[in-house]
């Protein structure tokens, strides 16, 4: 029991986290000291989950194999609890100016917690309440602004096409569920296995339902459509974690069902995952050009982000490259948690001082507040793959990964895959240089200073120190993720 109470340690403290949040809420209101508490208690399931991965701690299977606390389960809600401290920081400033109550905190902590289940799910079941707890809580925080239009809306459309998604996931699981005889993902492997072949067509066809399903969540052509309306009408601090928190949470699902349960599907998956490749990182990067609001041209990056993503998972197809290519999912999504939220610290900054999210607007903030005009330049480079920063390995990684699994496959088709990658990422050096050079090149109408709260400051830097330092030693968060993967 000692070592089961471990496991589930984290997703424990973030539960009474928020019970905790919701209590004082109702005792003080006093949101400030709310956040505050809120933040201090992710940075300590943040230590917690650190320690656990340094000591090798906190890992085995508990709850009749529904949680599985493994290494990429630990590397994966670290990444996720990172991510949360990140948000409440940049959210600080964004509740104490609005008249609701800090639930706002006990919301964002629900959906983390939701998150974190899913990444150490072991069992379909586990995997949709984790997702409809991550899903349920996203809704609400996306219209959280309920004086404004478009965040009404922003709340409405996720809620179809969120709840769209989970009927298809579930439909999935369901017919899964009937074929095996079983929720566990690792026995419905072993059951697949067995299977005659007159019950293949009927598992490809719950497979592609759950992958459907999935492919919402992590806003992948074709099912991205939810994504800029909703980036653009929800709170900045909301828009930054479904960008990175939701992200993570579904890449590790489809990292347990494709690894764990779906392997002899892998023939079939692969083509449709890289069809989707392609879609997300051409569609996303092709649209963002376009774009003149900051927060939908950050929500068409992480359409492609997707898509760069997706290559892991790709290259995940074949036994061989099997590590390397989760593993450089999993450098790519920690890597992704720091420049965006980097970025997504300037949006939150801006948003409140100047009131405005239009790209143009960025002009001559690089005199108004140097300091922050330096951390978005950083993230903006990072997110376009660039050395020195983390987002040159990330896709370095990937690429490297679709490349030796199209050496070691003799099937040299693949190796387009990395090519319109490259391709796309020149791409996108266009748009994600226009904030940039708006605020380093133009000439803004006011000179007066942007003033920086303390938390908004450190989120910022924390996004850019993180994105510097990770690119300077990748080699022990590689090694990690490295090991992590193997041992699936």
């Amino acid at each position: 029991m000692p070592s089961d109470f471990l496991v589930i340690a984290p997703e424990l403290l973030v539960t009474l986290l928020a019970l905790g949040v919701l209590c004082w809420d109702w005792i003080t209101g006093n949101k400030r000291i709310l956040g505050q508490f809120a933040l201090f208690g992710s940075i300590v399931v943040c230590g917690l989950l650190i320690g656990q991965l340094l000591a090798n701690q906190g890992m085995g299977v508990t709850l009749s194999g529904m949680f599985v606390g493994d290494r990429l389960a630990l590397l994966l809600r670290l990444g996720i609890a990172g991510s949360a401290a990140l948000v409440i920081a940049l959210s600080l400033d964004y509740v104490e100016k609005k008249p609701y109550g800090g639930e706002f905190y006990a919301l964002l902590l629900m959906a983390v917690l939701g998150a974190m289940l899913a990444a150490a799910a072991g069992d379909l079941v586990q995997i949709f309440l984790a997702i409809e707890l991550l899903s349920i809580s996203s809704y609400v925080l996306a219209g959280w602004s309920r004086d404004e239009q478009r965040s009404s809306e922003a709340a409405l459309k996720y809620l179809l096409f969120g709840g769209t998604s989970s009927a298809i996931f579930l439909l999935g699981a369901a017919l899964l569920y009937g074929l095996t005889g079983t929720t566990n993902l690792s026995e419905i492997s072993r059951q697949l296995a067995s299977l005659d072949s007159s019950a293949g067509s009927a598992a490809l066809l719950a497979g592609l339902l759950a992958l459907c399903g999935l492919g919402y969540k992590i806003a992948a052509v074709p099912f991205h459509s939810w994504v800029p309306d909703v980036y653009e009408g929800a709170p900045v601090p909301v828009a930054a974690f479904l960008s990175v928190g939701s992200k993570i949470a579904g890449f590790a699902v489809l990292i347990r069902l494709l690894v764990n349960a779906l392997p002899q599907l892998a023939g079939n998956w692969l083509l449709l995952l890289a069809i989707a490749s392609v879609a997300s990182m051409t569609l996303g990067n092709l649209v963002a050009l376009t774009q003149t609001n900051v927060k939908r041209l950050l929500g068409y990056s992480s359409i492609a982000q997707a898509g760069y993503l997706l290559l892991g998972l790709v290259a995940a197809a074949h036994h061989a490259t099997l590590g390397v290519g989760l593993a450089a999912v999993v450098f790519y999504l920690l890597g992704y948690v720091f420049m965006n939220l980097g970025a997504f610290a300037v949006v939150t900054l801006y948003a409140h001082s100047a009131g405005t999210e239009e790209i143009a607007d960025y002009a001559g903030l690089a005199r108004r507040n140097p300091f922050m005009a330096f951390f978005m330049l950083i993230c903006m480079i990072s997110l376009a793959g660039l050395p020195p920063l983390v987002g040159f390995w990330g896709k370095f990684y990937l690429f490297s990964a679709i490349i030796q699994y199209a050496t070691i496959t003799s099937q040299p088709i693949y190796l387009w895959l990395a090519v319109i990658g490259l391709i796309n990422a020149v791409i996108s050096l266009y748009y994600y240089m226009k904030i940039p050079k708006a605020m380093y090149l133009g000439k803004a109408a006011s000179e007066e200073p942007v003033t920086l709260s303390p938390s908004l400051g450190a989120a910022a830097f924390v996004g850019a120190a993180g994105a510097i330092a990770l690119f300077v030693f990748p080699q022990p968060v590689w090694d990690l993720a490295l090991a992590a993967v193997r041992a699936l």
